[in-house]
């Protein structure tokens, strides 16, 4: 990626003035699941928008088992009415 030019190969300025004790003190208050969780969230436009609309975790769960419900019953019609 950085043959391609997409990323910079150099250090920013603000990377090589970073003193060992102001890295330290960013490490301190970092939190990896935040980050993670962030850039996932960040990385996925559909989570995004559902975010932004207040759809969350339970309510995507909520649509899952409805959907397959929907699922289950049009399969069940489907035998009833034309496989039996």
């Amino acid at each position: 990626m950085i043959a391609s030019g997409e990323i910079d190969g150099e250090l920013s300025s603000e990377q090589v003035e970073l003193s060992e004790q102001e890295r330290q003190a960013r490490l301190i208050g970092y939190d990896a699941s935040k980050r993670v969780r962030g850039a996932f969230y960040h990385g996925t436009e559909h989570l995004l928008r559902q975010r932004e609309r207040g759809i969350d975790a339970a309510d995507r769960t909520r649509l899952i088992i409805r959907l397959l419900l929907v699922l289950m019953a049009l399969g069940f019609v489907i035998w009833f009415f034309f496989l039996r």
